[in-house]
C-alpha cells in the first residue's frame, strides 16, 4: 500500500510542477480567412529578402522597385535588406561598414553571388 502511495504523490508532483506557459499579450487576432482560402486565419506576411551593397550599381533601382511593392503590398509585405558580399565590402570613398556577422552567414549560405539578389518566404 505504501508503494502505491509513494507513487501517486510523484504522479501527483509531476503534474502540479509541470504546467503551461502564460501568454502575453498582443495576441493573435483573427481577421478572417486569408485571401485565396485554404481555411486558415489570421494575416499571411510575405517576407522579401534583398541582398545588397553600396558599390552595387543596379541596387538602388532594385530599391526603387521594392518601395513600388511595398507600397502596394502594405503591411502584407516585410523587406529586409541584407548588406553583405563583395558590394557591401568598404571600397575607396564608400568607408561605412554595413555588413553584420548574421548578413554574411545568411549570404554565404544561400551562396548569393550577384548583386541585388532576393528570396522571397
Amino acid at each position: 500500500m505504501k508503494i502505491n502511495n509513494i507513487g501517486f504523490v510523484m504522479v501527483l508532483l509531476m503534474v502540479l510542477f509541470t504546467g503551461c506557459d502564460k501568454i502575453e499579450a498582443p495576441y493573435l487576432i483573427n481577421k478572417g480567412p486569408v485571401e485565396g482560402g485554404g481555411g486558415e486565419t489570421g494575416k499571411r506576411v510575405i517576407l522579401l529578402e534583398e541582398f545588397t551593397g553600396h558599390a552595387c550599381v543596379n541596387c538602388p533601382e532594385a530599391a526603387l522597385l521594392l518601395n513600388d511593392l511595398k507600397t502596394l503590398y502594405g503591411e502584407q509585405l516585410l523587406v529586409i535588406s541584407v548588406h553583405a558580399g563583395f558590394f557591401a565590402m568598404p571600397l575607396g570613398e564608400l568607408t561605412a561598414d554595413y555588413r553584420t556577422a548574421a548578413g554574411t552567414a545568411i549570404n554565404d549560405y544561400f551562396g548569393v553571388t550577384a548583386n541585388p539578389s532576393g528570396m522571397v518566404s
